[in-house]
C-alpha cells in the first residue's frame, strides 16, 4: 500500500511540475510580451535570451529534483520490498518449523498406534497359543482322569463284591431291629431326593411356560438342597442358566454354566450357551476357547464350526472397530492442530503395511 502512495505521490508531483513549468512559461511569456513592446528590438533579445536561460536553469532544477526524488522512491521501496521479503520468509519458516513439530507429533502418536496395533496381536497370537497349551493340556488331563475314573471303577467294583460276600456272610446273623431301621433310613433318604428332584420338575413345567422367574426359584431350591447326585446340581445349574438367557441376564448366565462345568466339565449344552453368553457380551476370545473346546470333544459337530468362523469373523470386526476409532480420534487431533496452518488431514495420506499391519503416513498436496 505504501508502494502505491509512494507512486500515485510522484504522478501527482510531476504533473504540477508541469503545471508549475506551465505557468512560468505562461508567465514570462506575458512579461516577455509585455516588455517587448516596450523595449526595443535589441532589449527584447537580450531579455528573451535571459529568460532562456532561466527557464533551462529551472527546468535542469526540477529535472534534478524529480531524479532526486524518483532515486529517493526507489530507494524507499526497495528497502519496503525487502523488509517485507524478510518478515514473509521469517513468518514462512516459524510456520513451516511449527508445522514440521506438529507432523512429527503426529507421526509419534502413529507410531505409538502401531506400537499399541502390534502389541494387541501379539497378545492375541500369545492368547491363542495359550489357548491351544491349555486344550492340550485339559486334553491329557481329561485322559487321565478318564484313567483314573476307570481305575476306581475297577476298585470300587471289587470293594462292592466283598462288601456284598460280607454282607451274605453276616445277613442272617443281623436282628430284626436293626434290619427295620436301617429300611427306615433309607425311605427317609429316597424321600428326600424325590423332593429334591421334584423342585427340579417343577422347574421344569414353569420353564415350558415361559414363567422364567419362578422357574429360577425352583432350580435355586434344588441347588441349595445339596443333592448326593453331583450331576443333578450339574443339570439344575445349566438348567438356571437358561432361564437366564431368557431373560437376558448374561453374566448370571456366565456364572451358573460356569459352576455347571466344574462338575460336567464336557457339558456341551451348557458350553454352548455360555459361549453364546460370552458372544453377546462381546467377549469373543472366551467365547472361542469355549468353542474350540467343543469341537474337540465332539469334532464331528458341525454347527460349533460354523459358530467358530462367526465368532472369529466378529472379533476381528471388532478390532477394525477399535483401530478406526483409534484413527478417527487421531485425526481430529490432526485436523485441529493442522487447521492452524491451513491444512487439515487430507493433505496426510494413511498407508497400511500389508505385511505388519502397521500404519505410515504421508504428506500429499
Amino acid at each position: 500500500m505504501q508502494k502505491n502512495q509512494l507512486n500515485q505521490l510522484n504522478q501527482e508531483t510531476n504533473q504540477l511540475n508541469q503545471e508549475t513549468n506551465q505557468l512560468n512559461q505562461n508567465q514570462n511569456q506575458n512579461e516577455l510580451n509585455q516588455e517587448t513592446n516596450q523595449l526595443n528590438q535589441n532589449e527584447l533579445n537580450q531579455k528573451t535570451n535571459q529568460l532562456n536561460q532561466n527557464q533551462n536553469q529551472n527546468q535542469n532544477q526540477n529535472q534534478n529534483q524529480n531524479e532526486n526524488q524518483n532515486q529517493k522512491t526507489n530507494q524507499l521501496n526497495q528497502n519496503q520490498n525487502q523488509e517485507t521479503n524478510q518478515l514473509n520468509q521469517n513468518q514462512l519458516n516459524q510456520n513451516q518449523n511449527e508445522l514440521n513439530q506438529e507432523t512429527n507429533q503426529l507421526n509419534q502418536e502413529t507410531n505409538q498406534l502401531n506400537q499399541e496395533t502390534n502389541q494387541l496381536n501379539q497378545n492375541q497370537n500369545q492368547n491363542q497359543n495359550q489357548n491351544q497349551n491349555q486344550n492340550q493340556n485339559q486334553n491329557q488331563l481329561n485322559q487321565e482322569t478318564n484313567q483314573l475314573n476307570q481305575e476306581t471303577n475297577q476298585l470300587n467294583q471289587n470293594q462292592n463284591q466283598n462288601q456284598n460276600q460280607n454282607q451274605n456272610q453276616n445277613q442272617n446273623q443281623k436282628s430284626k431291629y436293626k434290619s427295620k431301621s436301617k429300611s427306615k433310613y433309607k425311605s427317609k433318604s429316597k424321600s428326600k431326593y424325590k423332593s429334591k428332584s421334584k423342585s427340579k420338575e417343577k422347574g421344569n413345567l414353569f420353564f415350558r411356560k415361559g414363567e422364567f422367574d419362578e422357574a429360577i426359584e425352583c432350580y435355586t431350591k434344588a441347588i441349595e438342597a445339596k443333592p448326593p447326585d453331583d450331576n443333578l446340581i450339574s443339570i439344575c445349574y445349566g438348567n438356571r442358566s437358561l432361564c437366564y438367557s431368557k431373560l437376558g441376564q448374561w453374566e448370571d448366565v456366565i456364572d451358573d454354566c460356569t459352576e455347571s462345568l466344574k462338575i460336567q466339565p464336557n457339558y456341551i449344552k451348557v458350553l454352548f450357551r455360555r459361549a453364546d453368553a460370552f458372544q453377546q457380551l462381546t467377549r469373543f476370545s472366551e467365547a472361542l476357547e469355549d468353542l474350540e473346546k467343543i469341537s474337540q470333544i465332539d469334532p464331528l459337530l458341525k454347527e460349533v464350526h460354523s459358530k467358530i468362523l462367526q465368532v472369529r469373523k466378529l472379533a476381528q470386526e471388532k478390532q477394525e472397530n477399535q483401530k478406526e476409532e483409534m484413527m478417527g480420534q487421531l485425526k481430529n487431533l490432526g485436523n485441529k492442530i493442522l487447521g492452524k496452518f491451513g491444512l487439515s488431514t487430507d493433505n496426510f495420506k494413511t498407508v497400511k503395511d500389508p505385511q505388519t499391519g502397521a500404519y505410515s503416513i504421508q504428506f500429499q498436496k
